[in-house]
C-alpha cells in the first residue's frame, strides 16, 4: 500500500485499491438441485463474508486515508475480477502483492498473479512480502 501511493503521489495519478472476494464452489452449490433448501443459508454466508470483506477494505481506507471513491469491493475471484476493473478503467499500473504457492508458476509469481498478468494489457508492479524467499 505505501508503495502505491508514492508512486500514485510521484506520477500525479490516481491510487484505487481494489479487493475482490468470492465463496469456493458458490455457482456449483447454487446450481444443485439437493442444495436448494440451503440458498437462504448461502445468501446469508454471502452477505456476511461480503460485509467481512467491506469492513477489511474500510479499516484499510482508514488506516491510509483513502476516499471511498478509491476503493473497489468486488464480488468475483480476482484473476477474473482484477483484469475486468483494470480494462474498464484503463489502468497503467497495477501494484498487487503475491506468494508463490504451488507448481512451476507458483515458486515466482503465485498462481493467482500469473493468471492476472496473462489477462492485463499495463505494467505490473508484484511485491513478494517482507522475508519471503524463492524455494527454488
Amino acid at each position: 500500500m505505501e508503495l502505491a501511493s508514492e508512486m500514485a503521489q510521484i506520477e500525479k495519478g490516481e491510487l484505487h485499491v481494489l479487493h475482490s472476494w468470492d465463496v469456493a464452489m458458490e455457482k456449483r452449490l447454487r446450481h444443485r438441485p439437493e442444495v436448494h433448501a440451503y440458498y437462504k443459508s448461502m445468501d446469508s454466508i454471502m452477505k456476511d463474508m461480503r460485509n467481512t470483506e467491506k469492513a477489511h477494505l474500510e479499516e484499510l481506507a482508514e488506516e491510509y486515508a483513502l476516499t471511498p471513491s478509491e476503493t473497489h469491493l468486488i464480488k468475483g475471484h480476482p484473476a477474473d475480477a482484477i483484469p475486468k476493473f483494470v480494462k474498464n478503467n484503463r489502468i497503467d499500473l497495477v501494484v498487487m502483492g503475491t506468494v508463490g504457492r504451488s507448481g512451476i508458476k507458483g515458486f515466482f509469481m503465485g498462481n493467482t498473479a500469473e493468471k492476472i498478468l496473462n489477462n492485463i494489457n499495463c505494467f505490473v508492479l508484484a511485491i513478494k512480502p517482507h522475508g519471503w524467499k524463492t524455494p527454488v
